[in-house]
């Protein structure tokens, strides 16, 4: 639990039920809390703003299949944030979170050591676990079924 979201009063089970916490799911996937909504956590730029930059920063106009073939193959032209978030969010809704997490961690080393596009990046195992934490709670959160890029407009924060 994030001790930002928490005072001296406030405990986990303030969020959740106790057979929710330390139920099976929460140990196979995000759950998220059912006796009261986490905080709001703002990005520092308005919604208005990331909205542009998600629609400036787009790649190319690639579905989700070749998408994912060009990045396994080592063959993406763009190497960005964006291209980050696309990928986890691929394998986290395809794959599901067990299987999701090897393949994106597995996927970036290969990318980085094989890609003309990332020569000059290094993988960093701590954001890497951070941007997925953060987009499995964001799949969680939203309706499924959606585009990359309608996922994209309803978590903005990602971008951020």
């Amino acid at each position: 639990m994030n001790p930002q979201l928490l005072n001296e009063s406030e405990f986990p089970l303030v969020y959740y039920k106790r057979e929710t916490l330390f139920g099976d799911a929460a140990k196979k996937s995000v759950v998220l809390p059912d006796v009261k909504k986490l905080p709001d956590i703002l990005p520092s730029t308005t919604s208005k703003t990331i909205t542009n930059q998600i629609e400036d920063q787009s790649i190319e106009k690639l579905d989700d299949d070749e998408f994912l073939r060009q990045f396994e193959t080592c063959t993406l032209t763009n190497w960005s944030h964006k291209t980050h978030v696309r990928m986890t969010w691929i394998y986290l809704t395809r794959d599901g979170r067990r299987t999701g997490v090897n393949k994106i961690f597995d996927g970036i080393k290969n990318f980085i050591a094989n890609s003309d596009t990332a020569r000059k990046t290094t993988f960093h195992f701590t954001m890497t676990y951070f941007w997925i934490q953060m987009i499995d709670l964001a799949i969680a959160q939203s309706p499924k079924d959606l585009t990359f890029e309608e996922f994209l407009r309803q978590n903005p924060q990602l971008m951020n």
